[in-house]
């Protein structure tokens, strides 16, 4: 039965919000427990570079967040696929809502994911490195522990948008799952022959032209221009898949 009245999108999507926050907080719970996990494999350090003098021999390993974040861009997207599913969906239409509230609220729902794996994640390489010297018992000679803070916002900013664009990517995913399964076959199989098999006219496969696109890109200005872009392209995408899709009221 359609409801007499019909409330504004904004407060369609703020209550779907509001509720997918305290409903599922065992999103939040997922990122820590995988970002407490992957801390565990990072106090070893990354393997650096030795040497010294005669008998002299000093060890170096790095001491860093990456693995944390990869850790945690790969939770994002697949909880970004799961909230596309069929069970999470219609815990979503407890209210009166429409196809687009709902898209809407997840959306923004995955912003706020994105924000906390992103913090946590820049964050946990503190902790990954105290962990290294009191668990390990590493020697700290310099600096390790010294970060300027216009380094740990820049730090901060590209890993959310990282988390973002994993969400993105899962989301979209997700949604074309939920239209056929097929996708679920014919996805993975075309991103390999996409990024693994073809190559440019230079011989470089196209895999590691997008990673580097992304991933070693030297301006964050241009890596948010790039993220948003491409995360705002994804999710219009997403929207269009499934706005034909039954809608519930």
């Amino acid at each position: 039965m359609m409801s007499l009245t019909h409330p504004h999108l904004f407060s369609l999507v703020k209550k779907q919000y509001q509720y997918k926050l305290k409903a599922f907080i065992g999103v939040f719970s997922s990122i820590v427990i995988v970002q407490l996990i992957a801390m565990l494999f990072s106090v070893n350090g990354g393997r650096g570079s030795g040497g010294g003098p005669g008998e002299l021999y000093i060890d170096i390993d790095y001491f860093s967040a990456n693995t944390v974040i990869g850790f945690t861009m790969i939770t994002i997207l697949i909880n970004a696929i799961h909230i596309t599913t069929k069970t999470f969906q219609e815990d979503g239409f407890i209210f009166t809502a429409n196809r687009l509230s709902a898209n809407l609220s997840n959306i923004v729902f995955l912003i706020t994911v994105s924000v906390f794996g992103g913090v946590t994640a820049m964050l946990s390489g503190f902790l990954v490195r105290l962990g290294s010297i009191i668990i390990v018992q590493r020697e700290v000679l310099w600096g390790s522990m010294d970060i300027s803070f216009s380094e740990l916002s820049y730090g901060i900013g590209a890993s959310i948008a990282y988390m973002l664009l994993m969400g993105a990517i899962g989301y979209i995913f997700g949604c074309l799952v939920q239209i056929s399964r097929i996708f679920m076959f014919i996805i993975p199989a075309g991103l390999y022959g996409i990024l693994v098999l073809m190559e440019d006219g230079k011989g470089h496969q196209l895999g590691d032209r997008l990673f580097t696109f992304f991933f070693h890109e030297p301006s964050f200005s241009l890596l948010l221009v790039k993220v948003v872009i491409v995360s705002s392209v994804l999710f219009a995408c997403s929207l269009l898949i499934t706005n034909n899709k039954e809608v519930r009221q």
